[in-house]
């Protein structure tokens, strides 16, 4: 996992069991729970692999449900 914001530079700070609201056709918006690190700085989210899995696994299971997710364009999967 990287120690540092990789677009300003500011430190990262542990993010555990935020709600991220992805934008979707229908209903709207879906909001999934996750864990993240979070750049003091500038505010830009930053998954590890564990992480980007296990948010993965929850989108799928919406998205089986019928509904369209769009990943927001603040967030970075490493």
């Amino acid at each position: 996992m990287i120690s540092k914001c990789a677009l300003c530079g500011g430190k990262l700070k542990a993010v555990r069991g935020k709600k991220i609201v992805f934008d979707s056709s229908n209903p709207g918006k879906i909001a999934v729970e996750a864990d993240f690190n979070e750049c003091t700085n500038c505010g830009e989210r930053f998954f590890d692999e564990k992480q980007s899995k296990c948010l993965a696994k929850k989108i799928d299971k919406i998205i089986e449900k019928g509904e369209e997710v769009k990943i927001p364009r603040r967030a970075i999967l490493i």
